[in-house]
């Protein structure tokens, strides 16, 4: 351990001695800064602040990203042309630890650098909301001082909906199964979608929520829904009915609103059952169609705790997202030239990058009724691909954090975190493999 932390404070000092260090986090708080500067919205504080915010820090974190990659591939491969690690191996110095430290100095200096990022922004907020009237800012502070978890109602399976429904219509001999392909298949899905999303005049629907248990903090539920029709200067009433059950009492709210704008209501913690699980249902009063789209038109949002809470929650994750980075950029430099790598680790995140893309390609290419046998290896095979860049794929939090919404800490360790933990020790022990076993004797 003291040769791995003497290796560690080595590195560091070599990048603040030769300016590598400071040059990073001055270019860091440059391009955050810029960013935030030009960057708009529609004048409106918090909306502006949301924009800049999440523009300034996704920009500035995937240029990070990139360069700590680059940093971590020229550190280890030009002490390895340099014949540094030639001096350091002749002393009683296993190459794990070398390796090793090397790998904890630049997490270090991701470290810090992410922190100076999240300090520039900072500052830039609150000049820039200087700008306008002390209301506004006090309406900005309040709004991003507590944050909230968002819950969204629960979807239903519209893949398997559709394919009960083509069956149904195979059976009733409406369409002929041999004439199923993509085409029919989309039709379907959007009939359906269409349907679930619809609301005729003076209907009723209702959406189902699971909080997992009622929220302990607060004292109310903010419930924010949107409205589509077809008439926007038309108002639409209607009720919204909260119902659990074995609850014999239910939580009733008139409203009035105008489509395409959003409507908050608050619903009392106490009319939460203590499972979490209810059913909202909606009246309508309304005198034509309308649509509640299920991605943006009902969302549930309680307190889950202060600003600080967020910023620990992503610094955590992007601090395991960088010392990935960083082993996957060493681990490369170890291998390769470090032109080669460079290349190798880069093209590695912006598919990681793309990720997003290619899933889509997959999903397209896997439904239907009817899926040849060319498709399924097709998406095996892009997924396959994929596997190899997603240990480089960044936690979804930066939008989270510049709109105020708590991190959802459940579903990263479940959808994000086993992928690049396992992908980050393969890496890991693949680097000191290849340094160990590097025959470094030859370039004496």
């Amino acid at each position: 351990m003291r040769n791995i932390l003497t290796t560690a404070k080595i590195t560091i000092l070599v990048c603040i001695r030769n300016g590598t260090f400071w040059a990073i986090l001055s270019l860091i708080t440059g391009i955050a800064s810029f960013i935030f500067v030009i960057s708009t919205s529609d004048n409106t504080i918090l909306n502006e602040l949301q924009i800049r915010i999440q523009y300034s820090y996704s920009l500035t974190y995937s240029l990070l990203t990139l360069i700590i990659i680059s940093l971590s591939c020229f550190t280890i491969r030009s002490q390895i042309d340099g014949r540094q690690i030639h001096m350091l191996t002749s002393f009683p110095i296993r190459r794990r630890d070398i390796w090793l430290g090397k790998w904890l100095g630049l997490v270090i200096i991701a470290l810090i650098s992410e922190i100076i990022l999240i300090f520039s922004i900072a500052i830039c907020a609150h000049f820039y909301s200087r700008t306008y009237p002390l209301d506004d800012v006090n309406l900005a502070r309040d709004f991003y001082k507590i944050i909230k978890y968002e819950v969204k109602p629960t979807v239903p399976d519209f893949n398997k909906l559709t394919g009960d429904r083509i069956r149904k219509l195979i059976s009733e001999k409406k369409i002929d199964s041999e004439s199923v392909d993509e085409e029919i298949w989309k039709k379907n899905y959007e009939v359906l979608r269409r349907s679930e999303q619809l609301i005729k005049p003076g209907g009723e629907k209702t959406w189902s929520f699971d909080l997992k248990r009622r929220p302990q903090k607060g004292e109310f539920i903010d419930f924010k829904f949107r409205m589509y029709a077809e008439k926007r200067r038309r108002s639409i009433q209607g009720t919204w009915i909260l119902s659990a059950e074995g609850k014999s009492e239910s939580f009733t709210h008139e409203f009035e609103c105008y489509p395409y704008s959003f409507t908050t209501i608050n619903i009392p913690l106490s009319q939460i059952p203590n499972s979490g699980k209810f059913q909202m249902t909606l009246k309508g009063k309304n005198k034509s169609d309308i649509i509640i789209s299920f991605n943006s038109g009902i969302t549930l949002f309680y307190q889950d705790g202060s600003i600080i809470y967020n910023l620990v929650k992503i610094v955590i994750a992007h601090l395991i997202h960088m010392s990935v980075s960083v082993a996957v950029g060493l681990t490369a430099g170890v291998a390769f030239s470090f032109s080669v790598a460079s290349f190798l680790s880069i093209t590695l995140y912006f598919l990681s990058a793309s990720s997003g893309y290619f899933s889509s390609i997959v999903n397209d290419l896997l439904e239907g009724y009817h899926i040849s046998i060319i498709d399924q290896i097709s998406a095996l095979l892009i997924s396959s691909a994929m596997w190899l860049a997603k240990g480089l794929q960044a936690p979804d939090a930066i939008s989270k954090l510049s709109s105020g919404i708590s991190i959802p800490i459940s579903e990263l360790i479940i959808h994000w975190l086993p992928a690049i933990s396992v992908y980050g020790v393969v890496t890991c022990l693949l680097g000191m493999c290849i340094l160990t076993r590097k025959e470094l004797d030859r370039f004496i």
